[in-house]
């Protein structure tokens, strides 16, 4: 069961930040470094995330994870956020910062 959900979870990243195919996911790739989410497209992310696997979002601070729009580089340490928080996030129906530092990601 869980070897399907992560394969329709990394099928839904594909699709949503069109990101090739060709490009391979796995447990630990990382959304903003990895993906290359930044901005508003990071924030819709998560949300069709939410809605898609029924996860509560709400406290989820997309700015502690996410460059800003137009950011071409940043200097800041961003929090990691990877496909495996995103597994715990469908698992637990809730995707918060308590959750993620709970499963073991530090600011990088």
């Amino acid at each position: 069961m869980e070897n399907e959900l992560l394969k329709e979870l990394i099928a839904f990243i594909h699709a949503k930040t069109l990101l090739s195919t060709n490009v391979s996911l796995c447990l630990h790739s990382r959304l903003f470094e990895d993906v290359g989410l930044t901005g508003t497209d990071a924030v819709e992310f998560m949300l069709a995330y939410g809605t898609r696997f029924h996860v509560d979002v709400t406290s989820f601070n997309s700015a502690e994870y996410f460059d800003g729009e137009g950011v071409l580089f940043s200097w800041s340490a961003r929090k990691v956020l990877t496909i495996a928080d995103l597994v715990l996030g469908i698992q637990t129906s809730k995707l918060d910062d308590t959750m993620i530092q709970g499963n073991g990601n530090n600011k990088v």
